[in-house]
């Protein structure tokens, strides 16, 4: 039996996209993002996957390096793309050493998202 345990939170920042067609991305914007990540795991002796209160202070450490940044900045990101964007997070989160199922990150006034199942 698989068990789930999903977190989602929101994130301001800004970037530019110079190897785009398009030029309005070329100039610097910014966009409202949500990410929602889904943990796969087993129930512990607690009765639960993960300690929420760990999940909450992994957000808490997502948001403090995201929230208000420029995204071309971060270079571990490469080109921020949503994509990009989605595999640097997942990175992110496994290098806490939670078993990450599956990451989306939207942006939701542009009606676009990325999903990474794994």
């Amino acid at each position: 039996m698989h068990r789930y345990l999903t977190k989602s939170f929101t994130f301001e920042a800004a970037h530019s996209l110079s190897n785009t067609k398009e030029t309005r991305n070329n100039n610097l914007h910014g966009h409202s993002f949500h990410v929602e990540f889904t943990l796969k795991g087993n129930i512990n002796e607690n009765g639960m996957i993960i300690d929420l209160t760990e999940l909450n202070n992994l957000v808490i450490k997502l948001k403090k390096q995201l929230d208000h940044s420029y995204l071309n900045d971060i270079s571990d990101i490469g080109v921020p793309t949503l994509e990009n964007l989605g595999n640097y997070i997942w990175k992110l989160i496994k290098k806490e050493n939670f078993k990450v199922y599956r990451i989306q990150v939207s942006r939701k006034t542009c009606n676009e998202s990325y999903i990474l199942e794994l």
